[in-house]
């Protein structure tokens, strides 16, 4: 059977089974992401240290500081094993980025961030439901971002 950046290829997903697998009440919302991605994708929204990427189950959406540093950010959406997540949820890479991190997801979207466990270089520091998404408010919290880069 042949793959597709390692996953075989009956497990890619189009963008309307993507926004199908949530429930009717979060889709609109999932269509709003979906459509922020593309924009970034294609420049029309374009902010320092930002990007976007959709893999055959996943939307992510990636910060980074500065060019020669890693992803400070990824902020993630997905369907995994045909269950749609219930979250954005926001994963810190860059532990020496954790506080800059920690406190624009606290300030700018008021969500609960909860720092990285000790010794560990990566985790989900904030989860966003997707009920409760903003996309503007998204957007701004990209510009506060992109402006500490």
């Amino acid at each position: 059977m042949a793959t597709w950046f390692g996953v075989f290829v009956h497990d890619v997903i189009s963008d309307e089974q993507f926004i199908q697998a949530f429930d009717s009440t979060t889709q609109p919302v999932i269509n709003n992401i979906l459509s922020l991605h593309e924009q970034i994708s294609n420049g029309t929204v374009s902010m320092n240290g930002l990007s976007s990427r959709k893999s055959p189950k996943n939307i992510n959406f990636y910060f980074t500081f500065r060019s020669n540093e890693k992803t400070a950010l990824t902020i993630t959406i997905g369907v995994n094993g045909g269950i749609a997540g219930k979250t954005l949820d926001f994963w810190c890479n860059n532990p020496n980025r954790q506080q800059q991190v920690l406190s624009a997801i606290e300030s700018d979207l008021n969500l609960q961030a909860k720092p990285l466990p000790a010794g560990s270089n990566y985790g989900i520091v904030a989860k966003w439901e997707l009920s409760q998404v903003d996309i503007a408010k998204l957007i701004e919290f990209f510009k506060r971002m992109s402006e500490l880069s």
